[in-house]
């Protein structure tokens, strides 16, 4: 049984030039909920907001309810679903999967090797990979059974590259037609000129080149600079060093708890692609802004990990 489910998910999901590989030991529950492909660079791409599977075994997510102890509770209670104190989000970001296929095969055309690959199958309705577990899976088995996959799987994968870099694929609408780089430091922090590097998501790549956050977060060496520099608009970047009056999302549960915010020597950045790129425009306005994302993740990794 376990063959012909592994089998299945190859046969669902693998694409040319890379290999699909599980390493749960059973996988009965989740197997085709979370994908993961090796890689042979030290680079993780995860994608955990672009699924589609809506399993009918698992409820759908809703908002939670302060709790006496001030904090929310994500029980899956009817009556919490008007409030607004704990909110949660529900909406797909679409075409992410596809866009992360793109941004891998670039990467290898530019570097001969490629990242390794970790994406989260189940609509985001059922699961939120990129919350604390509590929000993220609201209790269900199935669905926490694929959250652990999922960061076990990053888990497992940072462990074996050592020194890296991860990018965490998503997908906002905000209108301003602009990719946010998350680093984990918020609009306000940004706002206020506190670029503190020791307190970001790439904290260890900061410390092992003695360089400060306003240079490798705003400035010529920053992710923004790169994917600007391949004819798309960033956040920040040196263009824009600032949100200013501009929506803007620092970094979420994965790029705070996976990348060298608290340690180790992975990296971790957050994506947020706009929909001006991946979904409002031609199949190959798509592809074109997908192979620069990927040929600027190449030049970072260059620039900063070799």
């Amino acid at each position: 049984m376990k063959n012909f489910l592994y089998l299945l998910l190859v046969a669902m999901f693998s694409r040319s030039g890379s290999s699909c590989q599980s390493r749960r030991d059973d996988p009965s529950k989740a197997l085709n909920l979370v994908e993961f492909h090796s890689g042979t660079l030290p680079i993780i791409l995860t994608v955990p907001h672009g699924g589609e599977i809506r399993h009918p075994d698992i409820l759908n997510r809703m908002n939670g309810c302060r709790g006496t102890d001030g904090t929310c509770q994500f029980l899956k209670d009817p009556s919490c679903a008007s409030t607004t104190e704990c909110k949660v989000v529900n909406f797909q970001d679409m075409s992410t999967i596809d866009i992360a296929w793109t941004v891998a095969n670039q990467i290898e055309d530019t570097l001969g090797g490629r990242p390794f690959m970790v994406i989260s199958h189940l609509h985001r309705m059922k699961l939120d990979p990129n919350r604390e577990l509590d929000e993220a899976a609201q209790g269900d088995e199935i669905a926490t059974t694929a959250y652990l996959d999922f960061h076990n799987l990053i888990n497992d994968t940072r462990a074996s590259i050592g020194t890296g870099i991860l990018f965490d694929l998503h997908g906002q609408g905000h209108k301003q037609n602009s990719t946010e780089v998350g680093y984990r430091i918020s609009t306000s922090e940004l706002n206020a000129g506190i670029v503190a590097a020791e307190n970001s998501s790439i904290r260890a790549l900061a410390e092992r080149l003695n360089l400060p956050g306003n240079e490798l977060i705003q400035g010529a060496q920053s992710f923004g600079a790169l994917l600007e520099g391949q004819g798309f608009r960033a956040l920040p970047s040196p263009r824009q060093p600032i949100p200013g009056e501009d929506k803007y999302y620092r970094g979420g549960y994965i790029t705070n708890v996976h990348g060298s915010l608290n340690g180790g020597q992975v990296d971790a950045i957050q994506l947020e692609m706009p929909s001006e790129w991946r979904y409002e425009g031609t199949l190959d306005q798509r592809n074109v802004f997908a192979k620069a994302v990927g040929e600027a993740i190449a030049e970072y990794y260059e620039l900063h990990y070799l």
